[in-house]
């Protein structure tokens, strides 16, 4: 199911860059065109990260071709402290995505700020 999926986000964003570049400069809903490619890249890149984290998963178990593979979607805050931060250390709302194929290890495959995050994914 996730080579399906990757195929479908790759063909849809391949499809709204298109429409983005052949829009006139002028066109009105040019800065929708840019956020539907901008989201569509999101989700092709989460996809494609989510089909290695199976593979990366799944590694010491192979599973059967009928085995179901677990996501989680978490919402966490992270805090990130240090000489390069600064003297205050910076909070930040962050979705973090995890993968695990039967007997397999849990894999994050996405890390993104919450306000950039995709919107739930079918996975």
């Amino acid at each position: 199911a996730l080579d399906s999926l990757v195929r479908l986000y790759a063909e849809a964003q391949r499809l709204a860059d298109s429409l983005y570049a052949a829009a006139p400069d002028s066109a009105a809903d040019l800065e929708k065109r840019f956020e539907r490619g901008r989201g569509l890249a999101r989700r092709a890149a989460a996809t494609r990260a989510a089909r290695r984290a199976a593979d990366l998963s799944s590694r010491d178990h192979p599973p059967g071709a009928d085995a179901a593979l677990t996501s989680v979607r978490a919402h966490v805050l992270v805090r990130f402290a240090g000489e390069a931060v600064g003297p205050d250390a910076i909070e930040r709302d962050t979705i973090v995505r995890l993968l695990r194929a039967p007997g397999g290890a849990w894999i994050v495959y996405a890390f993104d700020l919450a306000s950039d995050a995709p919107g739930p994914l079918p996975y």
